[in-house]
């Protein structure tokens, strides 16, 4: 059965493994799918010498990966086979029929590559050159493996980004251009987690079992550390990969390893009751299966300044009392801040007041780093260029933003103040330009908060790289129907 679709002029007539556009004034272009390449088809012998322009009379292939190229091969051959003139079909339209019928053909001419990048879609927005290789297909434990364990599938996916630097600096190998080395890699996929670069128990057990709840990107922080026992249950394993992925536990190891060790011995209603406890000191709605929440209730153990070894409750209770310290610094500790106050306007409140503790080790009047791209103008929102202003930040918001004064003067974050409808918030972006908090006076939300991260969130895309849905090297998005 035939799926058609029709844009100016065109019909675009898609059959098994066979893509047919077709025109009134054009000799039809035929694109048929191979295992591992687009094939174009020449025109017709019978019609060939009666074209205007002169094309290749035999056909022209293409890798599976390079879907921008052969798209724009399509369109050159469709302007040479035109007998009168007419416009010719948008590239990303000829691009999107390509990958619909890379997609569809694949199911039937070529299951197993069907199997890897659906596996891999199921956890990156894109699948890598690798996965288009008929060479990658010559390792078959390899290629299942990425179909049926997630982890295999997130070890492709991230391969290039993050995975295979580490692996090679770990082994003393240069990072080479290639095939060999990538496959050398996938070989021992597992060995890509590991901060040695050779798998143990632990961890086998854990890839092996990954919950699916954990989120693809924080998997590959695995090879940070050495896991003391499997984590199997999704709420610990992402409570641990959250701590260890935040740029402050990076760079302060001495205090925040005991944290990362409390988390991962603890169980998951332990974890529970501790994003429970926290919700209600800062009157919030937490619950540990979100991953926005949980990451939140970690960011709020981070800040506390001291080791601590004892239980996950404990560490709870002292991060609390610290915080508390931090709200009232003059007075010691203080109850916290009622919801009236949190949420009335904050224009009259001080800027100035005692200073927190100078236990951060930043000079007041160090700036911080400057995010990459203009600072957006929009009224209503400023960014803390300085530990001073960070400081006062904090005394005015009565929250522990001054904590965060380092990680932005190193550029790990970017810190703004949010002005909307007379209410005010403290946003943190990170280096990717995702918005990372956003909260009112006193760690509440409110309507400022809610529309500092729209905005912000929106002009953090300008710090990473713009991925439409049909590149032209021919990766699939997320969007792309398998």
């Amino acid at each position: 059965m035939a799926d058609t679709s029709a844009l100016l002029g065109y019909h675009f007539v898609a059959r098994g493994p066979e893509l047919r556009i077709e025109h009134q004034f054009v000799e039809p272009v035929i694109v048929r799918l191979a295992p591992f390449a687009f094939t174009i088809e020449p025109p017709s012998p019978e019609r060939s010498d009666l074209l205007p322009d002169a094309e290749p009379r035999v056909p022209v292939s293409f890798e599976l990966c390079d879907v921008g190229e052969a798209a724009e091969h399509v369109r050159r051959a469709i302007g040479a086979r035109c007998c009168r003139r007419v416009p010719l079909p948008p590239l990303p339209i000829v691009r999107g029929h390509l990958l619909a019928a890379r997609s569809r053909g694949l199911r039937k001419i070529n299951p197993d590559a069907h199997s890897v990048q659906r596996a891999i879609l199921a956890v990156s927005t894109s699948v890598p050159r690798l996965a288009f290789n008929p060479v990658f297909f010559d390792e078959p434990f390899v290629a299942r493996d990425v179909a049926q364990y997630r982890s295999a599938a997130i070890a492709l996916a991230h391969l290039d980004g993050c995975l295979l630097p580490f692996w090679c600096r770990q082994r003393g190998l240069p990072l080479q251009e290639g095939n060999a080395l990538r496959l050398a890699a996938m070989r021992e996929w597992r060995g890509l987690f590991s901060p040695t670069s050779h798998p143990y128990r632990s961890l086998n057990r854990t890839l092996m079992n990954l919950p699916p709840d954990v989120p693809a990107d924080l998997v590959p922080h695995l090879r940070a550390f050495d896991l003391e026992r499997p984590l199997t249950d999704g709420i610990v394993l992402m409570a641990v990969l959250l701590h260890v992925s935040d740029a402050r536990a990076a760079r302060q190891p001495e205090r925040v390893n005991p944290q990362r060790r409390i988390l991962e011995r603890a169980s998951a209603e332990e974890i529970r009751r501790a994003v429970a406890s926290i919700g209600h000191f800062t009157d919030r709605t937490l619950d540990a299966e979100r991953v926005q929440d949980l990451g939140f209730s970690v960011r709020f153990l981070i800040d506390y300044p001291e080791p601590f070894h004892g239980s996950l409750d404990g560490l709870v209770r002292r991060t609390i009392r610290w915080h508390e310290d931090q709200r009232s610094p003059r007075h010691g500790r203080a109850r916290p801040v009622p919801a009236r106050r949190r949420e009335a306007h904050v224009d009259d409140a001080p800027a100035t007041g005692p200073a927190p503790p100078v236990r951060l080790g930043v000079r007041a009047v160090r700036p911080t780093a400057r995010p990459p791209i203009a600072l957006p103008t929009m009224p209503g929102i400023e960014f803390l260029g300085s530990v001073d202003r960070i400081r006062a930040e904090a005394r005015r918001m009565d929250n522990c933003i001054a904590s965060y004064a380092q990680s932005a003067v190193d550029g790990d974050c970017y810190l703004f103040h949010v002005i909307y409808e007379g209410l005010h918030a403290s946003v943190e972006v990170d280096p990717l330009g995702r918005v990372r908090q956003a909260e009112g006076p006193g760690n509440t939300h409110n309507a400022a908060a809610a529309w500092g991260a729209e905005r912000l969130a929106e002009w953090g895309r300008q710090l990473r790289d713009p991925t439409p849905r049909d590149t032209p090297d021919g990766t699939l998005r997320a969007t792309d129907e398998i």
